[in-house]
């Protein structure tokens, strides 16, 4: 049985597999990341806003707020969850 060396297999991959020979382009991973950022930007726009609705008005009253206030104040608490890049 005859052994086959390291650089024997790698030169075997081909170049469209091989991560190191075809890296990621700069254009997709951006996307990426700042869809991911977009998305965690909501969530805690969403977040903040159930648990701000999840509040009786007794409560809303004691932190200064009404069931009115509640979307105004949290688009002003998150304002840059919508934020594109310009």
């Amino acid at each position: 049985m005859m052994k086959t060396s390291p650089q024997c297999l790698i030169a075997s991959i081909p170049a469209a597999t091989d991560p190191v020979a075809r890296p990621a382009t700069p254009g997709w991973s951006g996307f990426v990341r700042r869809g991911w950022a977009r998305l965690r930007r909501w969530r805690l726009y969403r977040r903040d806003k159930q648990i701000l609705l999840a509040l009786s008005d007794d409560q809303l009253r004691d932190i200064g707020l009404t069931r009115g206030d509640i979307h105004h104040y949290n688009e002003a608490l998150h304002q840059n969850w919508r934020a594109r890049r310009r």
